[in-house]
This record gives C-alpha cells, structure tokens and sequence, in this order.
C-alpha cells in the first residue's frame, strides 16, 4: 500500500485558534479563499476572527481590494465591512515634513543673524 503525502488546503481548530493549512502546513498567507469564502491567515496560518483587520495589497493576493474588513467568528471576510484606506496617514506625514521644513528654516535664520551679530561685533571691535 502506497502512503500519500498529498494534503489539501483546509482550516482547522488548535485551541481557541482557527489555523489555516497549505499542503498540511500552517502557513502566514494573507487572504485566501477556500470553498468561495475569503479568509485572512496570519503569523502561523491563524485566522483573523472576530475584528476587522486592515488588508494591504502584498497580502490581498489579487482576490481582494486594499482596505479594512471585518472577519466573523468563522474568520471569514464580511464583504459588506470593506472601508477604503484613508489618506490619514498620507497627510500626517505631509503635516512632518511641512513642521520640518519651518524648522530648518527658522535654524537657518537664528545661523543667519548670529554670523551677522558676530561679524557686527567684530567689526565694532575693529573700528
């Protein structure tokens, strides 16, 4: 009788974990979809459940759109729950760099008139 290592994808209970296999292997893969329901596996292949978690595009592996989503008990994916990614992060670092620039620009000012004091001061000197 010939033993077969073929394993199928699946997902399965450890604990209070759901972890998901790939060819019997927990496995971080980010979404993936089994028998038309998405799910989410994370850090040693365990699901997301329960929450929303945001999914970035390395990790949406083309099934699904970058944004937040809510994942039910089952760890599966709740289309209705998508929310798009905001621009918050985008204008929170727009806002440091622009709090940067203003002090660079008030360090080249204070650089600026104390040359000029000095050079004043020297030349009072002189005189």
């Amino acid at each position: 009788m010939e033993q077969t290592t073929d394993y199928i994808n699946c997902i399965i209970r450890q604990g209070d974990d759901l972890i998901y296999l790939e060819d019997g292997v927990p496995t971080h893969a980010g979404i993936v979809e089994l028998e038309g329901e998405y799910f989410f596996a994370g850090e040693g292949g365990v699901l997301v459940t329960n929450k929303s978690h945001v999914v970035h595009s390395t990790m949406a592996n083309g099934l699904v759109a970058h944004g937040t989503y809510k994942f039910d008990e089952m760890g599966r994916l709740v289309p209705e729950s998508y929310r798009a990614p905001t621009q918050r992060r985008h204008r929170e670092e727009s806002d440091k760099n622009e709090q940067m620039r203003k002090i660079k620009t008030a360090a080249v000012i204070i650089a600026v008139a104390a040359l000029a004091v000095t050079a004043f001061i020297i030349f009072a000197k002189m005189s």
